[in-house]
């Protein structure tokens, strides 16, 4: 009778013929042996379950070489043991997990934060920074860090090599960061770089790119456009023209404060009863040919110097106007 059927003879039935009957009755005669074994190392009810049910299903594998055995009691509580430890382990190195998992998200938070307060100091002077370098240095930025590109994109969209680029944004990232020091704001060049790819470019919001698109696809562009767009659109044309009459007016201006350096010190020597030219004079030379000979202008240490301050005085000023201008100039690059 099935009531009386030892393991080997059920394990032997199932393995054999497939019964289920035969399984269901090893289970109904060990169930309650093998979950006992399971809470004991486990401590918790779930996990004790979850490895129960390996048990049973290792035996269900095993069963072709374990049903020459009377008696199934011995392998059960042994593989009970090694199912419910091993759920031990995996359930602590999960916790681990999960514990280093909400550890990394705590810190990239508090890192996310410090970031996004550093840079709430940087954008502020940005553009004033930006405006700073020049045309070529300020292009490989915007590039690199504002419209995403590899070192390598960056070199090809500036006709250089990687490698040329790579200096250029290094020598750029560097000059921000001594500009945003003046301004008052202290970060290293390795905290800008990481930044600006991160904060700089911000995202127009949803349906911006259609409406510029929108404002453009029609013959009467301009008569479209909202009358705030148009005015802001006058104001930035005459601007860049009046950019072109400030450079022009630059260029001529270092043009005449030359000249005024060249006749300042012409006149510092003829006051010294000297001509600036070297007096040329003809000596004779073998073979019937003529030679000539510079002598230099000797004046005094006094007059000199006097001829050198007044042209360093000319020259000093173009220096400034050219570095007040600078940036205005940059903007046509």
């Amino acid at each position: 009778m099935a009531e009386t059927m030892h393991d080997g003879r059920l394990l032997r039935e199932y393995a054999e013929h497939g019964s289920q009957a035969a399984f269901a009755r090893l289970v109904e005669r060990y169930l309650r042996l093998v979950y006992s074994a399971c809470l004991r190392e486990t401590g918790e009810a779930g996990p004790a379950e979850d490895a129960a049910q390996a048990v049973f299903l290792l035996l269900a594998r095993k069963a072709p070489s374990l049903q020459g055995r009377a008696s199934l009691a011995g392998w059960l509580f042994a593989a009970a043991r090694l199912v419910s430890r091993n759920a031990v382990r995996q359930e602590r190195r999960r916790r681990r997990q999960e514990q280093k998992a909400m550890e990394e998200r705590t810190r990239a938070d508090r890192d996310a934060e410090a970031d996004a307060a550093v840079w709430g100091v940087i954008e502020p002077s940005l553009n004033d920074a930006l405006a700073a370098l020049n045309g070529r240095e300020r292009e490989a930025v915007l590039l690199r860090f504002f419209q995403g590109l590899s070192l390598a994109e960056t070199g090809a969209a500036l006709g250089v090599s990687a490698d040329a680029a790579q200096m250029r944004v290094s020598r750029a990232v560097d000059k921000l960061r001594r500009h945003l020091a003046k301004a008052g704001v202290g970060v290293s060049g390795a905290a800008l770089a990481t930044l600006l790819p991160a904060h700089a470019a911000h995202s127009l919001p949803a349906g911006g790119a259609a409406k510029v698109i929108a404002s453009l696809s029609s013959p009467g562009t301009l008569g479209v456009v909202g009358a705030n767009m148009y005015g802001l659109y006058q104001g930035a044309e005459k601007a860049m023209w009046m950019t072109k009459i400030k450079v022009a007016a630059l260029t001529v201006s270092v043009s005449l404060l030359g000249i005024y350096g060249g006749l300042t010190a012409h006149r510092a020597f003829s006051a010294a009863g000297h001509s600036p030219a070297a007096v040329v004079r003809p000596v004779a030379a073998t073979g019937g040919t003529v030679q000539a000979q510079a002598s230099p202008v000797v004046a005094s240490p006094l007059q000199r110097q006097l001829a050198q301050l007044q042209l360093q005085d000319g020259f000093t000023l173009t220096y400034k106007l050219v570095r007040r201008d600078v940036s205005t100039q940059e903007m046509r690059d």
